[in-house]
């Protein structure tokens, strides 16, 4: 199943800010982040700073291609059922209520839009970033100490959760199922009685572990990442991309 391969998404960009201390390549993440919700939508000009400032992220963090095509899969399985639905009600609708709702399509499109290209940003942050660098780079920023705990601890159970989902499909594949729709079928009628249990016992063990340790307690024992040389440089040079979106958005 292809979706699992996002799995492979942590730690694989190859670009230059990889070279970046951890907590530097957050900052870049976040501004990034932060221009994408600055810019705004009501001409053609905003949808173009999008696809920008998604470009930018994808060539400095050098996610790879086919990691790009499985999180643009996510994308469309997410927001295409909707789409379609309002598409179809504006077509279907009385003439009196066919112009509020295809302009409830173009509000709709506007959002999956600044979505897909949030989704990215955040896929090619990521992409530069182990579990291990976020926590260790989260705790060097202004952030409290608990909140890191919970940040590591949410990205461990959806790795566990992905890891035991894996688990499960090469079982299934390995017991007769080939790959495509047979797989799906197979993997969709054993969730209640075989994934569901498995995860739950999973995390249920995985929180146990955390209340030993101490859940203000940060559950890394590495120290945290110093700064390098490059990093103020690169967060500056970038800093001018969510300056630029606020300029644009008092212009037009």
């Amino acid at each position: 199943m292809k979706l699992i391969g996002l799995l492979d998404l942590p730690g694989t960009g190859t670009g230059p800010l990889r070279a970046r201390s951890p907590q530097g390549r957050l900052c870049v993440g976040g501004l990034l982040l932060l221009a994408i919700l600055i810019v705004p939508l009501s001409t053609p000009w905003g949808y173009v700073t999008l696809l920008g400032v998604a470009a930018v992220s994808i060539i400095i963090a050098g996610m790879p291609v086919r990691l790009l095509a499985r999180t643009m899969l996510v994308f469309l399985i997410l927001y295409t059922p909707l789409l379609v639905f309002l598409l179809l009600s504006s077509v279907l609708t009385a003439d009196g209520l066919q112009q509020s709702a295809l302009g409830l399509s173009g509000q709709f499109g506007a959002m999956a839009f600044r979505s897909f290209t949030i989704l990215v940003v955040s896929a090619s942050t990521v992409s530069t970033l182990t579990i291990a660098d976020a926590v260790r780079g989260s705790s060097v920023l202004p952030i409290p100490q608990l909140v890191v705990s919970i940040l590591f601890h949410v990205l461990h159970q959806a790795s566990l959760m992905l890891r035991e989902t894996v688990s499960i499909s090469q079982a299934v594949a390995l017991r007769g199922a080939s790959r495509g729709l047979r797989t799906g079928v197979a993997m969709a009628r054993s969730l209640p009685s075989v994934w569901l249990p498995r995860v739950e016992a999973r995390i249920e063990r995985a929180a146990r572990a955390a209340d030993l340790r101490g859940a203000d307690r940060l559950a890394v024992s590495s120290p945290p990442s110093p700064w390098r040389t490059g990093d103020l440089p690169f967060v500056l040079i970038v800093s001018v991309v969510p300056g630029l979106a606020a300029a644009l958005r008092f212009l037009l």
